[in-house]
């Protein structure tokens, strides 16, 4: 086992690092939902799904199909990408979302995530090119944090992020037909507890 309990890592970069890498690791051939948190800080009561079966690396996000019907966890080629993964639930479980994990040792709600997490939404940005590609299932976007929700004395500045998610599913809403199943674009954040549920070394 390779793997560094990442307080055992001083250096902020490395323990990003490597917070992703035991991600990436935990989350090959998972079958546990997770607990995670909306940006407010209160618990979700449902778990977040997030099942696979293979993991296979990916260039662009076409290539983020379902695979066979197996459930894949989707790891970018480039480490500069926009999301540390892509969660595809296998075809047997439609009501499943697909996730996009991203992971960072800094909190949820610091300014420069939250900008970064913005940029999804932008005008043919992650969130538009995933529902282009998986249009008939939700979207979560997962902020995996090493730390616990919700962060003390913290005056959360999340609202941008619900807003901007609130917004395109308004505009899936529209775009629907009255009979079909509702879709969502959530933003939840897996922090201690959830990474410590899928076996990640605190």
């Amino acid at each position: 086992d390779m793997r560094k309990p990442l307080s055992s890592i001083t250096n902020p970069a490395e323990r990003g690092y490597e917070l992703e890498r035991q991600l990436h690791m935990a989350l090959d051939h998972n079958s546990h939902p997770i607990t995670v948190y909306n940006l407010s800080g209160t618990k979700e009561d449902t778990l977040l799904p997030m099942d696979t079966q293979r993991a296979v690396p990916f260039k662009h996000v076409r290539d983020t199909v379902p695979h066979d019907g197996a459930a894949v966890l989707y790891i970018p080629l480039d480490s500069q990408y926009a999301t540390d993964a892509i969660i595809v639930p296998g075809a047997l479980k439609p009501e499943s979302p697909v996730v996009l994990l991203e992971s960072s040792v800094t909190e949820p709600f610091d300014s420069d995530r939250v900008k970064k997490v913005l940029k999804w939404f932008a005008p043919h940005g992650l969130i538009d090119q995933v529902r282009a590609i998986h249009s008939d299932r939700s979207i979560v976007c997962a902020l995996a944090w090493n730390g616990a929700m919700p962060p003390a004395g913290q005056k959360c500045k999340y609202k941008e992020l619900d807003d901007a998610a609130a917004a395109v599913t308004a505009t899936m809403a529209a775009a629907e037909h009255a009979a079909a199943k509702p879709r969502t674009v959530m933003v939840r954040v897996i922090d201690s507890e959830g990474l410590q549920q899928l076996g990640v070394l605190l």
